[in-house]
Order: structure tokens, then C-alpha cells, then sequence
């Protein structure tokens, strides 16, 4: 989901189609890690400059929904698979899915992303104007999102085994004219430095109650949940 500035005024090459650095890929609105998404390569990267076109997914290719499921029982888990590989092919990248699940009558999401980026490291990103802070203890990565007395759990439920994978949160500070969309804006990333793997993770607005997630791969017979 695009989330970061606002109706684009003075930003030159915006309505561009290229990835050349100030034109509309360039932009951190545009941009992939401007996104809800994943990015390969790259730990992160400055507006306007030419390390994000070189990290961004190739906008003249599709994402294909190879699975949805969304029964008519709202206690039903309700699922579906993107596989994203054409938009990261040439970047080096073999193999990414992304699966959503929203599990336990709608009160938890699970997001799972399997790759296959030899060489890459990984990083997965949410942006969110809530503050972020880290729940120490566990083997795991997890933080909360606090806004307005509400506060969201965000937590792994499993990551590459040899990836060294950390939550770390930061303020999203744009050079004019680019202006954030909500002020204060802040990117929760989970990076890897392991490119094969996957990233489970959970969201709830109490302590995730999933523990055990099947491969992408499984999810078309037997769902997403290996267990209750």
C-alpha cells in the first residue's frame, strides 16, 4: 500500500515511467520502499536518489493471486497467496510469495513472504504513524504499536535460521518537496541477511495466538495452521 506523501506537487519526473534517479521511481512515495512490502539487496535507501530505482520491483510486470479462499463462515480461516517472483526476476531474485491469513474470527492476521534471493539479503517493511516499541525477551523478534490507547502486537513467528533477522523501527524524514503523509511517520523493518528463507509474522491486538504456520505450499489443502 502506498503510504508516504502527499498528492504529488513539484516532484519532477514524477508521471515518468522510468527508475531513472529523480523520476517517479525515485520518489519514496512510488518507490518499493515506500511500500508495505518487501526489497531485496538493500538495507534501506534515500529519497531521490538512484539506490532505490535499483531496488524496486519491475512496474511493467504482474503479481499473480494463485490462491484465494474466503469462505462464507467468518470463524473459517480466510487466505490467499501472491506470487511476486516477476517482479523481483531481475533483481536476481528466484522465488517470492507472500501469503495473508486472517485467522481466529478476524482478530489475527498472519503474514508469511518465502523467497529465494541468492545473495540478497531481505528486508520486510510496514509503515505506521503508531510509536514502536520493542518487547524484549523470547527468541523471536517482537514489538508493539501504540497509538491513541490502542496498542497492536507484532510478532515473529519464524525467520531464516541463519538470516540474523531484527525488528528496528525509524522516523521516515523526506527531503522536500516531499511531504509525509502523516506526521509522524514511522518504517518497521525485519531485515535478513539471509536471502532464502521466510518471514512469518503476526499481528493482534493481543499476544498472537498462532504458533505453528504451513508452507505457502500446503495451504490449498490443509489452510494455513498446522494446529489449532
Amino acid at each position: 500500500l502506498p503510504t508516504c506523501t502527499r498528492a504529488p506537487v513539484g516532484l519532477p519526473g514524477y508521471w515518468d515511467q522510468t527508475s531513472e534517479a529523480n523520476h517517479r521511481y525515485s520518489w519514496y512515495r512510488k518507490s518499493t520502499h515506500g511500500h508495505n512490502t518487501l526489497t531485496f539487496g538493500a538495507w534501506d535507501a534515500p529519497s531521490g536518489t538512484d539506490a532505490l530505482g535499483k531496488t524496486n520491483q519491475d512496474a511493467t510486470a504482474v503479481s499473480n493471486i494463485t490462491l484465494f479462499h474466503a469462505p462464507s463462515v467468518v470463524e473459517e480461516p480466510h487466505y490467499a497467496i501472491v506470487d511476486h517472483t516477476p517482479v523481483y526476476a531481475g533483481q536476481g531474485v528466484k522465488s517470492v510469495r507472500r501469503g495473508f491469513a486472517m485467522i481466529y474470527d478476524f482478530t489475527e492476521l498472519i503474514i508469511v513472504d518465502e523467497f529465494d534471493a541468492p545473495d540478497l539479503n531481505v528486508t520486510w517493511a510496514m509503515h505506521t504513524p503508531a510509536e514502536i516499541y520493542a518487547n524484549k525477551g523470547g527468541d523471536l523478534p517482537e514489538v508493539e504499536l501504540r497509538q491513541d490507547d490502542i496498542a497492536l502486537r507484532v510478532a515473529t513467528l519464524d525467520v531464516p535460521e541463519d538470516g540474523k533477522a531484527q525488528f528496528h523501527a525509524k522516523d521516515v524524514k523526506l527531503e522536500p518537496p516531499q511531504e509525509p503523509v502523516t506526521d509522524p511517520l514511522r518504517k518497521l523493518t525485519l531485515t535478513s541477511t539471509a536471502g532464502h528463507g521466510r518471514f512469518v509474522v503476526a499481528m493482534a491486538l493481543h499476544q498472537p495466538r498462532a504458533s505453528r504456520v504451513r508452507p505457502l505450499s500446503e495451504w490449498a489443502k490443509y489452510g494455513p495452521l498446522d494446529g489449532p
